[in-house]
């Protein structure tokens, strides 16, 4: 919620994303060089049972001066990645996340505009949502460690 404040113009942030990852992938040369690059450098350190925020932070701190990203761009990323069902688990949706990186972000094709379009909607979308969790969460007075549930986050969000 801290990092929805700093971000006025999603559309601007995703686009800087967009232009930081594509630089990063160029310098590895030719389509073929970029895919392998990307998957190599994607791989986790360690063997993982499920993607969720925590994870994806890790990776994504790592590859962060490399790539040239800003704390707020990775929010970016890794919330708009996130699997909506199991929000308040922070899960992410691997595919959406590895779309950051596997798209080609070169031109303005409507694959590109498709994907920037949904970014800023899903940003505004995890946004609200999360104020929503913090304040149903703030409400509780005990058993706090229901927010976890599936059914508790189906009655907050529907």
């Amino acid at each position: 919620m801290q990092c929805e404040n700093r971000v006025q113009d999603p559309i601007d942030d995703i686009q800087a994303i967009f232009d930081k990852i594509q630089k990063w992938k160029e310098r590895a040369g030719d389509l073929d060089q970029q895919e392998k690059m990307v998957a190599k450098k994607l791989q986790p350190g360690e063997a993982i049972k499920i993607h969720n925020i925590k994870t994806a932070m890790t990776k994504m701190n790592q590859l962060k001066p490399e790539i040239g990203l800003t704390d707020d761009e990775i929010s970016v990323i890794l919330y708009t990645s996130l699997d909506q069902d199991w929000m308040t688990n922070l899960i992410l949706l691997q595919g959406e996340f590895l779309k950051w990186f596997n798209l080609n972000f070169e031109g303005e094709s409507r694959e590109e505009l498709d994907f920037m379009e949904s970014k800023q909607d899903i940003w505004l979308s995890t946004t609200t949502l999360a104020m929503e969790i913090v304040t149903a969460y703030g409400k509780l007075t005990s058993g706090q460690e229901i927010i976890l549930t599936t059914k508790w986050w189906e009655v907050q969000r529907y």
